[in-house]
């Protein structure tokens, strides 16, 4: 059951990214059937001008931009290549990791 899209079928969402924890959320999003757009913090200057930093106040701004289309957004892949993205990074740091553990002087194992 597609529960967004019942309630309306014109529902978007705005995700504001923060480390990885964004792509579970616009993952999900998107497999629901809702229009995501993903926020460009350095581009969304309605938002870093504001004095106090509330996530209400931050939702609230994220929302009056979504509905007059003034978000700025950023590049988001499809699924397919962000999760080739994810196996490579990690990928990356075992191989890092697999190098450090070689260079440790054997007297210090």
């Amino acid at each position: 059951m597609n529960l967004a899209k019942s309630i309306d079928p014109h529902v978007k969402a705005i995700v504001e990214p923060s480390a990885n924890y964004w792509v579970k959320i616009y993952d999900k999003l998107e497999e629901e059937g809702v229009e995501v757009k993903l926020s460009n913090p350095s581009g969304t200057e309605a938002i870093a001008e504001v004095r106090a930093k509330l996530d209400k106040l931050d939702a609230r701004t994220l929302a009056y931009l979504l509905r007059g289309d003034l978000v700025a957004e950023r590049y988001v892949p499809i699924r397919k290549n962000r999760m080739r993205r994810t196996l490579i990074r990690h990928r990356a740091s075992l191989m890092k990791m697999r190098v450090e553990v070689n260079w440790i002087p054997l007297g210090q194992i």
